[in-house]
């Protein structure tokens, strides 16, 4: 009886082990994706009923890349829904003066980790450490990188500044990251950056620090083991959206039409995905 018993205890603790955080009694999150049958509006405001049945993370923890303490704040609410064509994501970030909230990059693909944002580490279901990142700052300018190419057609997103901070949302095609791997093995890791500026008596800027929290416990970066599950969201299969993308913009001539300036802009518009009679 008394073997049976330490027999139990050493796999309970061996299961343990397997999901926690270095030793830190931390559990990954394992979440079961709800589905929506009205998808968000992406627009950052965060209001459509949808949200209300998704799941939800206020809980993030703060991160130091190999030294973490796994303390936990309050600042950072993440929620993720799904229907067959996406899954969406929103993500508050409280801030104590927004107006402080640092944002020099306004251009898509540039140095944006630098800048206040949000940081997304995608495993599509591979047992190699291979994921995209995405980064987005409040001014909703977005950078991709990772182990794969930058991906075709959108991922749609928006932000917007709020009263104590500043609001994430965006859609992530799931036909692209199952075209790499499992779509029901999916991982994934959430990084916030929060900046604060230090101001002396005078109210003169004197220096800025940078604040890093994690929605896993966890002192890396990439790591799929490390990283959350996301679960359930090929159960009911997955449909192809119709994206476009606009190539080969030309701005042309400026005219006068009815006493208001127009420019005349040619483009051409690439179909992203291939649906048959689309």
């Amino acid at each position: 009886m008394k073997k049976s018993v330490l027999a139990l205890f050493a796999g309970l603790l061996f299961i343990a082990n397997a999901y926690s955080k270095d030793g830190a009694g931390k559990i990954m999150p394992d979440v079961k994706i709800n589905k929506c049958q009205i998808p968000p509006k992406i627009d950052g405001a965060l209001d459509d009923p949808c949200w209300r049945k998704a799941y939800k993370s206020n809980t993030f923890y703060d991160f130091k890349l190999k030294n973490s303490d796994f303390k936990s704040n309050g600042d950072t609410t993440l929620r993720l829904i799904a229907d067959k064509r996406y899954l969406y994501i929103a993500v508050e970030s409280k801030h104590p003066t927004p107006k402080d909230m640092s944002v020099e990059q306004k251009e898509n693909f540039t140095r944006i980790f630098g800048d206040e944002c949000v940081k997304f580490f995608i495993n599509p279901g591979l047992k190699e450490n291979k994921y995209f990142r995405f980064v987005v700052n409040p001014g909703n300018a977005c950078t991709f990188n990772g182990s794969f190419i930058i991906p075709k057609g959108s991922w749609p997103s928006a932000t917007r500044i709020s009263a104590d901070g500043w609001n994430l949302e965006f859609a992530i095609p799931l036909f692209y990251l199952a075209s790499y791997g499992d779509i029901n093995k999916l991982r994934m890791n959430v990084f916030r950056k929060k900046i604060i500026k230090d101001y002396d008596d005078s109210n003169v800027e004197v220096g800025k620090f940078e604040y890093v929290s994690s929605w896993c416990p966890t002192d890396v970066w990439i790591t799929p083991e490390k990283m959350a599950r996301i679960e359930q969201l090929a159960d009911d299969g997955l449909e192809v959206p119709f994206m476009v993308s606009a190539n080969a913009i030309e701005v042309q001539r400026f005219r006068f039409k009815g006493g208001k300036p127009f420019y005349s802009v040619a483009m051409e518009l690439k179909c992203d995905t291939n649906i048959p009679g689309k």
